[in-house]
């Protein structure tokens, strides 16, 4: 029974290990979650600046036929 002591030993070691790896990927999903409230405010600012851009273009089309008025 002299390797149970040693298998406790290197059973809690691995423990501690796991976790300190589950705190270090929970910073990090919590960080990606930050990023990604971010990133989905920036996308509804950026939609309602273009539907105003959209809204300020003219109804009608230029006629193809015309040259440019640069010609």
């Amino acid at each position: 029974m002299a390797a149970d002591p040693d298998r406790l030993t290197a059973l809690e070691i691995a423990l501690t290990h796991l976790e300190l790896r589950v705190e270090e990927l929970s910073d990090v999903v919590r960080d990606q979650g930050e990023v990604i409230d971010r990133l989905r405010a920036e996308g509804r600012v950026l939609a309602l600046r273009l539907a105003q851009a959209e809204a300020a273009l003219p109804d009608e089309a230029p006629d193809p036929n015309q040259p440019p008025p640069h010609w």
